[in-house]
C-alpha cells in the first residue's frame, strides 16, 4: 500500500472516492467559513464535511467554488467532495427529500458528493422512510453517495435488513 498523503482517498460502495482527510465545519460561524475552506483547499485538502445544522453549506460551497490549490489554479468541481447531513428532526421520507433540494438550493451544487443521515432519530419509520429518499436522491444524480452518521450497531443491522 502507498504511504498515506493529503491527496488519498477510499472507494466508496457506490463507485466514487471519498477523500481520507477532510475539514469538518461544525461550529465553524457562516461568516468565516469561506475563508477557512479556501485555505484548507489552498493546502490540499479536497473535502469539506458540513450539515444542515451546523448552518454553514451555503458557505463551506462558497469557498469551494473559488477553491485555489497552493499554485493558485482553480480546482476543479470533480475534484472536490462536498458531505452534508439530514437533520435529526428530518428523519422521514418527505423531510429528507426536501432536505436535499434544499441543500441543492442553498449551494448551487449540481450534486452533492455524499449525502448523511446526521443521526437515528425517528423512530424506525423515520429513518428507513429517511434512507429510502436519500437512495432516490442518488437515482435522481442529486446524491453520488449515501450513508449513516451516530447509527449504533442495532440501527445498523435496521438499516441492513432494510436494504436486503
Amino acid at each position: 500500500m502507498p504511504p498515506l498523503d493529503i491527496t488519498s482517498t477510499l472507494p466508496l460502495r457506490s463507485g466514487y472516492a471519498i477523500p481520507i482527510l477532510g475539514l469538518g465545519v461544525f461550529q465553524t460561524p457562516p461568516s468565516a467559513t469561506t475563508d477557512v475552506v479556501r485555505h484548507a483547499m489552498r493546502a490540499g485538502y479536497r473535502h469539506v464535511d458540513s450539515a444542515t445544522m451546523y448552518g454553514n453549506e451555503a458557505a463551506a460551497v462558497a469557498g469551494l467554488k473559488g477553491a485555489r490549490d497552493a499554485a493558485g489554479n482553480a480546482v476543479p468541481r470533480a475534484a472536490l467532495f462536498f458531505t452534508s447531513k439530514v437533520l435529526p428532526q428530518d428523519m422521514s421520507y418527505a423531510r429528507a427529500k426536501a432536505a436535499v433540494n434544499e441543500t441543492l438550493r442553498k449551494t448551487g451544487l449540481a450534486y452533492v458528493d455524499l449525502y448523511l443521515l446526521h443521526a437515528p432519530y425517528g423512530g424506525k419509520a423515520g429513518r428507513l422512510g429517511a434512507w429510502k429518499a436519500l437512495a432516490e436522491a442518488v437515482s435522481e444524480g442529486k446524491v453520488r453517495s449515501i450513508g449513516v452518521s451516530n447509527y449504533g450497531v442495532h440501527h445498523l443491522k435496521e438499516l441492513e435488513e432494510y436494504i436486503k
